[in-house]
């Protein structure tokens, strides 16, 4: 009786497909790692060996019919996804260091945003990248060009992270922001 695959790649599957990326693949998910790092406290490379440790241990699972590279870009995401999530209920660490005036603390004022001012700011910044993500579901180079620019990438580094000709980069940048000022005509209403 023929022996049935799981749906899934085994760990010593998987780990195959990892020895067979190329240097430049490797190279292009670090990048892309770069667009989900932020936030998570960790460098792109960081992010990348965290989701391949995952999924060497187990705790994520490639599929059987989805590219290992896609696995990873995808599993890095919802890694970074996870992290970020983690950390929003984490005390944020404050310096206690204090100057001293004539034998006295000098009391300098906060201008730190509130916990209020954070938290609307914290739920406005995820709302516009919900939307975002949910605008370009079907359309994952905009997507990631829109990634890119938040983060600050240059254009140059975008493009061959996309494996794009300049020509080719405009046109994806130009059908994103089409489409988002058809979605959003007068800006961004939450």
């Amino acid at each position: 009786m023929p022996e049935t695959l799981s749906a899934t790649l085994s760990i010593d599957e998987f780990r195959s497909a990892l020895e067979t990326l190329t240097d430049i693949q490797v190279a292009r998910l670090i990048k892309v790692a770069h667009l989900f790092s932020g936030g998570t406290g960790l460098d792109p490379a960081e992010l990348f060996g965290v989701t391949v440790e995952r999924a060497l241990g187990g705790d994520r699972k490639c599929p059987r019919e989805v590219h290992p590279l896609v696995f990873l870009k995808n599993a890095m995401r919802s890694v970074a996804w996870a992290i970020r999530e983690g950390l929003k209920g984490a005390p944020k660490v404050v310096s206690l260091d204090t100057t001293m005036v004539d034998g006295r603390p000098l009391d300098i004022p906060d201008v730190r945003r509130s916990a209020e001012e954070k938290l609307v700011a914290d739920v406005d910044c995820e709302e516009r990248r919900c939307a975002i993500e949910n605008l370009f579901m079907d359309d994952e180079q905009a997507l990631m060009t829109i990634m890119a620019d938040a983060d600050g990438e240059s254009a140059e580094s975008t493009r061959a992270m996309l494996g794009l000709d300049k020509k080719a980069f405009a046109t994806v940048r130009r059908r994103a922001r089409n489409k988002i000022n058809r979605a959003y005509p007068g800006g961004w209403q939450p």
